[in-house]
Parts: C-alpha cells; sequence; structure tokens
C-alpha cells in the first residue's frame, strides 16, 4: 500500500498535542514548535523568557519525513529549527532534490 492511500484511508484527529517540538536556548528561553497537522505548510515556533513570559514567533515550513515525500501536503523546501544559541538559530533545510543542508541564521529575540 503506499502512502499516499494509506493517508486517504486514515481518519482525521479532532484534537492534536498542544505542541510538536521544544528546545532551550543558552540564555535559558524556550523555543516552542507548534504540533503540524498533515495538511499543513508552516510550523509556527513561540519563543519565551525563562519565567514564561513570550519574547518573539516565527514560522518555518514543516519538515517532513522522507517517507511522506510523496503527499500533497509537504512544501518545496522543508525547514527544522535544530538549535538557537548565541542570537542565532540552526535550520536543517531539504532542497526540491532532496539534499539537505544546515543553515544557520541571526535573529533578534524581543528586540
Amino acid at each position: 500500500m503506499n502512502w499516499r492511500r494509506r493517508l486517504e484511508d486514515s481518519f482525521v484527529r479532532d484534537t492534536y498535542p498542544a505542541f510538536g517540538a521544544i528546545s532551550v536556548d543558552d540564555e535559558g528561553r524556550i523555543w516552542v514548535g507548534g504540533y503540524p497537522k498533515l495538511t499543513d505548510e508552516m510550523r509556527r515556533w513561540t519563543v519565551l523568557e525563562p519565567d514564561g513570559t513570550p519574547v518573539g514567533a516565527f514560522s518555518l515550513p514543516v519538515y517532513r519525513p522522507a517517507w511522506l515525500e510523496d503527499t500533497e501536503t509537504v512544501t518545496d523546501q522543508p525547514h527544522e529549527l535544530l538549535d538557537a544559541a548565541h542570537g542565532r538559530i540552526a535550520v536543517l533545510r531539504r532542497d526540491e532534490l532532496f539534499v539537505e543542508s544546515v543553515e544557520v541564521y541571526e535573529v533578534v529575540v524581543g528586540g
């Protein structure tokens, strides 16, 4: 059975987990990634101070496992947050040829 048919034959959940990924940076800030549904193209990340105060948010295209690549819901260039530290984020990116690379971006949190 191919994955597309398996997904089409599966039921759709009414509820989902509150988050799908979490990371803590070198300054104790908490980076919370939302839980992407199969139809979501973007994952929202929220950045919280150690005391829970929100200080920023951004979205990245959803990074899906290779076995889901034949579905219609996957974006052309998925990303996934790997790490956050020293004012930078490291992002795993897969291009249209399925070549993976790590990109590093400077970020300003709460500024």
